[in-house]
């Protein structure tokens, strides 16, 4: 066979695989789309091409939806946000509404319920108008009758299956927006939030927070500070999910009297514009919200025990947060104990290595235990107060509160041993306890009093007492080697008030 011969069929063969590709593949593909079509109660309709949807809803309120700038709008009776997934449902159902059959020769169109009594769903597709109307069902098979009404229309008389058009039995608030604010959480960057006062409900307390230049949190007002990232986060997220219970269309005296002096005020900008947006919520015997937008609706009160009424549950109370897979060495370092007999120091130091955190060598007899070191180094990778009692004493009120000096400070590195490249992840100077508000804490390099709860002296040792009776490692008979010596419990829980005769600025 010559080279001409071989070269002509195999075009051959490319052009028949072609035409087989395009024909019976690809040609299959626009075959099963255009007998979808045919089939179609209405042939060429796009839900991305319907405009406009009217019906009267379950609730028998005639309700109108336009697409306005992309997206669904209540229009009637009232203005106001739709729920975009539910009107595309209904624009989905009238593009992909499969007939099963057509009634042959129908005669009186009422037999089948589509004379006045029909559901009557109006649309605008593409500038033109439609109404798709529903009957009663079918007799047998669980369909319902439909008929088409409009221009190019022959208003035949078919039956689709009932499912098809369950979009359009829903009651008005159904499709309704619940969500009540809408915004992308990386965009907001002030936030003013206001609540009457305890002291005087006339008068309200408000903070004012804004993103600074690396995009984290700083309280503006009433303190300058830090805010705290997680209460803006989990705050942040409350707003964005806040859903309306229901919808408020009339406007009462009692409702607005509400709305007059709020329970909460909350004012806020978003990147790229300069505009201040408001919402208000009332609490009473509903708790009612007023959105930017002006709509009114009633939300589940539980809702409001997700938005803070405290300053100080704004401000930055993290006094230690590091990755725990970063923890390699901790030291603690004990000042002398009344309770113990000794005004020794004591300084213990652990590393951690392959089978946990063991000791490192010293002369002293007291050891920390390998799982107490790990629960130790686990509490402080994410260690919260609860609140701050001032941002600045003087040296006497420190050493009142036990923080000067401290009474046990304990710091985590994240090399084994201490040199050149190691970093402190934590340094926590313990303070003293006081049953009634708390633990007495600061970090290190900060001028901040925090506050740990009472149960925090459960997982840290407070006191050179505290660390022989829950921390320290067995002696061979079983016993702890400060034992005849440590209270325990009893020096935890002593009753004191170290604040006693000391006046705070």
């Amino acid at each position: 066979m010559s080279l001409r011969s071989t070269g002509v069929l195999a075009l051959i063969a490319i052009l028949l695989g072609a035409f087989i590709y395009w024909h019976e593949i690809e040609g299959e593909a626009a075959r099963e789309a255009a007998k979808e079509d045919e089939q179609s109660v209405l042939p060429g309709l796009e839900p991305e091409s319907v405009e406009m949807i009217s019906l009267s809803t379950l609730d028998g309120v005639d309700a109108r939806f336009e697409r306005i700038d992309g997206r669904w709008t209540l229009t009637r009776p009232t203005a106001g946000r739709a729920d975009t997934t539910a009107i595309d449902a209904m624009a989905q159902a009238l593009a992909s509404l499969p007939r099963k059959g057509v009634v042959a020769s129908p005669g009186e169109r009422t037999e089948y319920g589509l004379g006045p009594a029909a559901k009557r769903i109006r649309f605008v597709a593409d500038g033109h108008a439609g109404e798709l109307l529903i009957g009663r069902s079918t007799p047998v098979g669980g369909h319902v009758y439909v008929s088409v009404l409009g221009e190019g229309r022959d208003e035949a008389v078919e039956y689709v299956e009932r499912y098809r058009v369950n979009a359009f039995n829903r009651n008005l608030d159904d499709l309704r927006e619940r969500q009540i604010l809408d915004f992308e959480a990386s965009k907001l960057r002030t936030l003013r939030i206001s609540w009457p006062s305890a002291a005087s409900p006339d008068d309200r307390v408000e903070v004012a927070l804004a993103r600074d230049a690396s995009g984290d949190w700083q309280l503006g007002v009433p303190v300058v500070s830090a805010a705290d990232p997680q209460t803006l986060r989990d705050l942040i997220s409350s707003l964005q999910f806040l859903r309306a219970t229901g919808f408020i269309d009339v406007r009462t005296d009692e409702d607005d009297a509400a709305l007059a002096n709020p329970a909460m005020i909350f004012h806020w900008t978003l990147a790229g514009d300069h505009l201040e947006r408001r919402m208000r919520i009332a609490e009473g015997d509903r708790t009612i919200v007023e959105g930017p937008d002006g709509q009114r609706y009633t939300i589940d009160a539980q809702e409001m025990e997700a938005f803070p009424r405290e300053v100080v549950d704004y401000r930055f109370k993290t006094v230690s947060s590091f990755d725990l897979a970063d923890a390699r060495h901790l030291e603690l370092e004990f000042q002398g104990d009344e309770a113990t007999a000794s005004v020794e120091p004591l300084r213990v130091e652990a590393r951690l290595e392959e089978s946990g955190w063991s000791d490192v060598e010293s002369d002293t007899e007291e050891h920390i235990a390998s799982d107490r070191a790990s629960d130790l180094v686990r509490q402080l990778a994410n260690l919260r107060a609860v609140d701050i009692l001032a941002d600045e004493m003087g040296p006497r009120e420190l050493a009142s509160l036990g923080l000067a000096p401290p009474r046990v400070r304990i710091r985590i590195g994240n090399q084994a041993d201490e040199g050149e490249g190691s970093a402190i992840l934590a340094d926590v100077k313990i303070g003293r306890l006081d049953p009634g508000r708390g633990l007495f804490v600061q970090r290190q390099g900060d001028s901040t009093i925090y506050l740990l709860p009472a149960s925090a002296a459960d997982d840290i040792p407070i006191s050179r007492a505290a660390f022989a009776s829950d921390f320290q490692t067995e002696a061979a008979d079983g016993t702890a080697p400060s034992d005849q010596d440590a209270p325990g419990d009893a020096a935890r829980n002593l009753e004191i008030d170290p604040l006693e005769g000391v006046e705070i600025p």
